[in-house]
């Protein structure tokens, strides 16, 4: 299957990366109390910048003539564009406030014009000697319009609007990003930089091809998208709204889990003679489970009309076997690939989904090594960044609190909290003057309680982030901050990792006292119906009860089943977290899948946040 070159329609139809489409000058026009304008209406992919660069007008002049409707710009939403050459002063503010510029040599009164986002003739308006021209050194009354607090943003800018006394350096600090980012979308911000100007702060870092859209440089896209692993031809390749399953058509599915069949046909037999031996060889028990759980899927999707043909191999945990399997003839025909649990086999696997443009999931691992430059592959487990990254908008209220962070100078609980920290800035930034936040990191192996009690502030809230999962260290520092909220009356709450929720010695009243949360990709509901029903079903088909394993092959079987269903093999351009289908909600699981870079495949950032109550039950807490 070769490469092609992609239209930008097509980029933005297969791709969805929510690029900006080329905007296009309305023709419509209308006539308000005398005053001219273009009827613009907006579609999905522009932003105030792109459609403000068509028409040759300032961002600000669009953004006060339609005030509200461009706090959030959305797709069908109609602006009115001002007609400049023939009516420009629709734009004048009832309240006016000005800045003196001093003329540098060489400038003119255009340079100046675009320097300040106004026009020419509003200079000339509060300037009339200016009307044959400026000279060096001569004093301009420059016009500000405050009629309103400029607060719009889109799906790639927030758009700022320069106030007296602030920097290139405060603006960067206060949006947490780069100089760099900065001058990307605002070139000319280090040698103009005036009051009332309106600056394009990115939310995210663009991707070349994000950059190269917006920016209107259409001729470099060839040679960029044909780079691009993701853009191939395929008969089944279809359009996301185009695709409609036929019953005809029969899915391929492969699952390739370590049963080790031959190790637990040994047992069997020492478990007849000897009962009291384990039952099953290895960790193979739970991925039994995890298969169970999967099967009931499979039941469900074939009574929703799916046909599916299951395709299962023992691995055995042995990149010969997973090399011996995948040599195959039937596995290149596979539309969905289940497994190999184990990283350790994954490099093989990949290399075999990315030739054969086949969907592969990685149902344990955590490793984001494993997605690089391969949009063939779905990590269901989310790293521990990506549980961080999810769990600190939990914390959207506590910005005015005590941010504590305690390790042991770890590199994995350094990176951790070099996450938390990045993520928790640009949750606060709406909320208040970054320079206001501090926070405190005490490494608990050199500065002890002494650096903890330095760090907490009594009569406050203390937040209190542990980026660890060693058990003896953690329960080391629990112990010790229950003393200060239970007799010294601290408070206290600490965010933890998954892990914790293994730990064996640790005092369960160190959940309720010290109000613990932590991310998980895991949570069963008992009190849920579909769960209920889940329960039943799985004891009557495998006389047992389900285990998380069991959840979680079900949720991830049922999830990309239905995917295939939806939309066909290639459903990695269209899903979406807010789709009926496939439901991003499982009994476990949560599935919201996210490209790490332009060319990888997905990580699953669907996380948890769990506590427990009063009562010492895990329960779940929404966002």
């Amino acid at each position: 299957m070769k490469k092609i070159i992609l239209s930008l329609f097509s980029i933005l139809l297969i791709l969805g990366v929510n690029a900006q489409v080329k905007v296009e000058k309305s023709k419509d026009k209308i006539a308000i109390l005398g005053r001219k304008y273009y009827v613009h209406t907006v579609k999905a992919g522009e932003t105030l910048y792109s459609i403000g660069k068509v028409y040759e007008i300032p961002q600000n002049q669009i953004i006060l003539i339609n005030n509200e409707l461009v706090v959030n710009l959305e797709a069908n939403d109609v602006l009115k564009i001002p007609i400049i050459d023939e009516n420009y002063k629709e734009v004048e503010a009832n309240d006016v406030t000005f800045v003196e510029h001093k003329v540098k040599k060489k400038e003119s009164l255009y340079a100046i014009s675009k320097q300040y986002g106004i026009s020419e003739q509003d200079i000339i308006k509060y300037n009339p000697e200016a009307t044959n021209g400026v000279k060096k050194k001569q004093i301009l009354k420059i016009p500000i319009l405050t009629k309103i607090e400029i607060k719009a943003e889109d799906e790639f800018f927030i758009y700022h609007q320069i106030t007296e006394g602030e920097t290139i350096r405060s603006i960067i600090k206060k949006y947490n990003i780069s100089k760099k980012q900065l001058l990307q979308m605002n070139p000319d911000a280090d040698k103009n930089f005036a009051v009332g100007q309106i600056l394009n702060i990115p939310k995210k870092e663009l991707t070349e091809l994000e950059f190269l859209i917006i920016t209107g440089a259409d001729s470099d896209l060839p040679d960029l998208v044909n780079i691009d692993p993701l853009y191939f031809t395929d008969p089944s390749c279809k359009p996301c709204k185009d695709f409609a399953y036929s019953e005809d058509k029969v899915f391929k599915v492969a699952f390739l889990i370590p049963f080790f069949l031959e190790q637990n046909y040994s047992k069997s037999f020492d478990v007849v003679n000897e009962p009291d031996k384990e039952k099953f060889y290895r960790n193979s028990e739970i991925f039994i489970h995890f298969y169970e759980g999967a099967l009931l899927a499979v039941n469900e999707m074939r009574r929703l009309g799916l046909s599916v043909d299951l395709y299962v191999y023992d691995t055995k945990n042995d990149s010969t076997t997973v090399a011996n399997i995948l040599s195959k003839y039937e596995m290149r025909k596979m539309d969905l690939i289940i497994g190999p649990v184990y990283s350790d086999n994954f490099d093989i696997i990949s290399e075999f989904a990315n030739k054969n443009k086949i969907n592969v999931v990685s149902p344990v691992s955590k490793k984001t090594e494993l997605l690089e430059d391969n949009p063939f592959i779905f990590q269901v487990n989310p790293s521990n960044n990506m549980l961080i990254e999810s769990a600190t908008p939990q914390l959207t209220g506590y910005y005015d609190s005590s941010l504590v962070v305690i390790h042991n100078g770890k590199d994995e609980e350094l990176e951790l909290m070099e996450t938390y920290q990045t993520n928790l800035k640009k949750i606060f930034f709406n909320e208040t003057d970054l320079d206001t936040i501090v926070f405190k990191d005490v490494m608990y192996n050199k500065d002890g309680m002494r650096g903890v009690r330095s760090a907490l502030i009594k009569g406050q809230e203390n937040i209190v982030f542990i980026p660890s999962s060693n058990e003896v260290f953690i329960s080391n520092v629990l112990n010790n901050l229950n003393t200060m909220v239970s007799i010294e009356k601290y408070r206290i709450t600490v965010y933890g990792l998954p892990s914790w929720d293994a730990f064996q010695d640790l005092e369960l009243n160190f959940y309720r006292n010290l109000n613990i949360h932590y991310p998980s990709p895991n949570y069963v509901d008992k009190n849920n119906w579909q769960v209920q029903d889940f329960i039943e079903d799985y004891n009557t088909n495998f006389n047992t009860e389900p285990t998380v394993f069991s959840y979680q092959g079900y949720d991830i079987t049922l999830y990309f089943l239905s995917a295939l269903k939806r939309y066909g093999k290639y459903f990695q351009f269209c899903i979406s977290n807010r789709d009926v289908e496939p439901n991003p909600q499982g009994l476990s699981l949560k599935f919201d899948f996210e490209r790490i870079n332009d060319h990888s495949g997905f990580e699953n950032k669907g996380v948890h946040i769990l506590k427990y109550d009063e009562d010492l039950n895990l329960i779940k807490i929404e966002k």
